[in-house]
């Protein structure tokens, strides 16, 4: 029966030649590729692809809803909370 030769088997055979630093160094590199990978899903999922006039784009999630950024509807205004939260803080600070 002959061994059928894969990719698997060929860097099983490759690697078991290998010196402590170069496995290192292998192993660092396939660290380098999963991140990598999921670094690719990530921005993937954060984009769309868009048709205009028959070209391909890729907007981003922000670019995608900014006809809602801001849109929403609050008590205060939220670029002043962190000031006012500050005030908050240092007058409770004052009365201890």
């Amino acid at each position: 029966m002959s061994q059928v030769i894969t990719k698997d088997n060929i860097i099983i055979e490759e690697v078991k030649n290998l010196t402590e630093e170069q496995l290192d160094k292998v192993l660092e590199f396939i660290e380098f590729l999963h991140y990598q990978d999921n670094n690719k899903q990530k921005k993937e999922k954060w984009l769309k692809i868009v048709e205009e006039n028959g070209n391909k784009k890729e907007i981003s999630f922000a670019e995608d809803a900014k006809e809602f950024i801001g849109c929403v509807e609050g008590d205060e205004n939220l670029s002043q909370l962190k000031q006012k939260l500050k005030r908050v803080k240092q007058n409770e600070i004052l009365k201890v």
